[in-house]
């Protein structure tokens, strides 16, 4: 267990949005390879910090595929992950541009289908995002019919492992 770890609780997240290659090298060259970032999941897991899988960002129509998530799913299940929690793509204003900018030369036939979904807000509609929630909560159900993700989640969890803090400071940029 790590040094911090026995002062307070410690957790951590890694954001992997696919394995798929093709979709990971089009979307995020340059960024660390998405197995190297789910075996640094397992490593933490391994070394007593709990550590999950946010399924982020989703890209809708191009990572957003069953087969897609469910890869991730079962990655970070094998990675002893504490959560996998879906993130469907936001674009708030600056990367909005950008993210249309890329998809217009790379996916042009998602852009009609994006503008839609983006018109009122920097979010998809509330109904795509919980749409998305249910389809991930079912692959995660399937994929781990044991329940082993609820196990170390209560695990990580659990009161008595939990140091209280002796002091609370409020730290500032001043």
């Amino acid at each position: 267990m790590c040094a911090a770890a026995e002062r307070t609780e410690v957790s951590a997240a890694f954001s992997i949005g696919t394995l798929d290659e093709t979709a990971w090298r089009n979307s995020e060259p340059g960024t660390p390879h998405p197995r190297k970032r789910m075996e640094a999941v397992a490593k933490l897991n391994d070394s007593g910090i709990p550590c999950g899988v946010m399924v982020a960002p989703i890209l809708p129509g191009i990572t957003d595929g069953r087969g897609q998530l469910s890869a991730v799913i079962e990655a970070a299940l094998e990675a002893k992950a504490t959560h996998v929690t879906p993130i469907l793509l936001h674009l708030r204003p600056g990367v909005r541009e950008e993210y249309m900018g890329w998809l217009t030369s790379s996916y042009p036939g998602l852009v009609g289908d994006y503008e839609s979904m983006y018109t009122h807000s920097s979010y998809a509609p509330k109904a795509k995002r919980d749409a998305l929630g249910n389809s991930v909560r079912a692959l995660v159900q399937a994929a781990d019919p044991e329940n082993a993700l609820a196990a170390r989640k209560k695990r990580w969890r659990d009161p008595k492992r939990a140091i209280p803090p002796k002091k609370t400071e409020q730290l500032s940029l001043l």
